[in-house]
């Protein structure tokens, strides 16, 4: 007799298998492009720091009009094949093309050339990323309703993740300085692609709840939908600031301070078993201590490491390892967490507005994520400008190793701290989250569900 299957399974396996798969794919392009786009920019294609760190800024400038207009255009447009899943397809061939684009990019070109073919491939890569990222976020609401089952759906997306990231790391950043940078980037433009064309094809939405108002809500209903949302408002700002002053000047200490790039594969294999295990047991520490709790124990951690880092100085490579890898390692827990708050934030923004826009708000924490990503980058470059790196040198001025080492580890501190006064305005409880998901669903009535929450809303 088959085995029976759990009750509050509503995923099929095919889907269970290619979400996390599409995740590989993504985080293929993810993890090459921000971890190494700035230094190829900045050493293999001598485009001055201060250059990019233009660019960039001129990048999220873009973003701060694309990302909440695309999530407008995702919540009004329902096509035959869904509304989310056909976005996911043309992101498949898109995300894995502009990626390869962005490594092209020949030296020996002018400089005016270089600049501007840097503008528009990585302008491309963004909207691809942007034109996955939203609907990949927002489908997961209407896959399942159930919040310990996307919990662990995140999860396996996470585990996923960091397999990307150490396929990077591990196997192809150390080809770098013998196979180059286009060699690489089309090998694994094949790859993204071979990873993410499934999940488009296999995915249902079957979780949809019908809006109260027409789909085709106006600009002002929007504004009143993320203004009741305070939430997600708090959390993603407060995210943000921490996430910006995360300046990505790892390899240039790997580079300048240790003395080579190859270390990142060390340091990534014995990441590796620890991630595994934090993607394994975070699910179910979810299910005994509240989100939010873990990821105020996850900031405070990251605080003690980065001085602990610092003081114990690069002179040996072992013990800078171990730090690179604690952090490493509570960064991407840090990152699983953030992802299931915004699911929590569609519950509650449809709780308090009456509105479902599940587009909008993942297109608001994509925002944030790529802001991060592209931000960071912009400032650390600044950094770099402000300290006289200069990429065309092989061996950089002592005083500029010794900045390089100082902003890596003090300027996510700064960030941290900056962003804990409106992080502290979360308080809401991720029991209370699951409640409000039952009353917008009908399980249970509005009355039932707050005579059981932890405290009004």
């Amino acid at each position: 007799m088959p085995a029976k299957r759990r009750v509050d399974f509503q995923t099929g396996r095919a889907e269970r298998i290619a979400f996390p798969l599409y995740s590989l794919g993504q985080s293929l392009s993810y993890s090459f492009v921000t971890g190494y786009m700035m230094l190829f920019y900045t050493d293999y294609i001598f485009i001055p720091a201060y250059a990019v760190s233009v660019i960039l800024l001129i990048a999220k400038v873009w973003d701060a009009v694309n990302d909440p207009l695309f999530g407008i255009i995702v919540d009004r447009t329902n096509f035959k094949g869904g509304k989310f899943i056909p976005w996911l397809r043309v992101a498949s061939f898109g995300i894995p093309l502009s990626s390869f684009l962005v490594f092209i990019i020949n030296p020996a070109l002018s400089m005016a050339a270089r600049i501007v073919l840097v503008v528009l491939t990585y302008f491309l890569w963004d909207f691809t990323y942007t034109l996955s990222d939203v609907p990949f976020l927002s489908i997961l609401t209407v896959m399942t309703g159930n919040l310990n089952e996307r919990t662990s759906l995140i999860s396996l997306t996470g585990i996923a993740s960091v397999a990307g990231a150490v396929i990077i790391s591990v196997i192809l950043v150390p080809q770098l300085e013998t196979l180059g940078f286009v060699p690489i980037a089309g090998i694994l433009a094949l790859a993204s692609f071979a990873f993410m064309i499934w999940f488009p094809f296999t995915a249902r939405e079957r979780n949809r709840v019908q809006p109260k108002v027409e789909e085709k809500y106006k600009i002002r209903d929007v504004l009143t939908y993320v203004k009741g949302n305070k939430y997600l408002l708090y959390f993603f700002v407060s995210f943000s600031i921490f996430g910006l002053f995360n300046i990505p000047l790892g390899n240039y200490v790997l580079i300048h301070c240790l003395g080579s790039l190859t270390y990142v594969a060390y340091y990534t294999i014995v990441s590796v078993p620890l991630i595994f295990l934090v993607n394994i047991l975070l699910p179910k520490m979810t299910k005994k201590y509240d989100r939010l709790m873990l990821y105020r124990i996850i900031l405070g951690l990251l605080i003690m490491i980065s001085l602990g880092q610092f003081f114990a100085g690069y002179s040996n490579w072992i013990v800078y390892g171990v730090f690179y890898v604690i952090r490493y390692v509570l960064v991407i827990a840090a990152m699983i967490l953030i992802i299931t708050f915004a699911t929590d934030f569609v519950e509650y923004g449809q709780y308090k507005t009456g509105f479902r826009k599940e587009s909008i708000t993942f297109s608001v924490e994509a925002f944030c994520l790529k802001f991060v990503g592209a931000g960071a980058a912009a400032l650390g470059a600044l950094m770099l400008g402000l300290i006289k790196y200069d990429g065309i040198l092989e061996v950089q001025a002592p005083e500029t190793i010794r900045w390089i080492w100082i902003l890596s580890n003090f300027m996510p501190i700064a960030g941290i701290i900056l962003s804990l006064p409106l992080f502290f305005k979360c308080d809401f409880k991720c029991s209370d989250i699951q409640i409000m998901a039952d009353i917008n669903v009908g399980k249970i009535s509005r009355e039932d569900g707050d005579t059981v929450m932890s405290r009004k809303y």
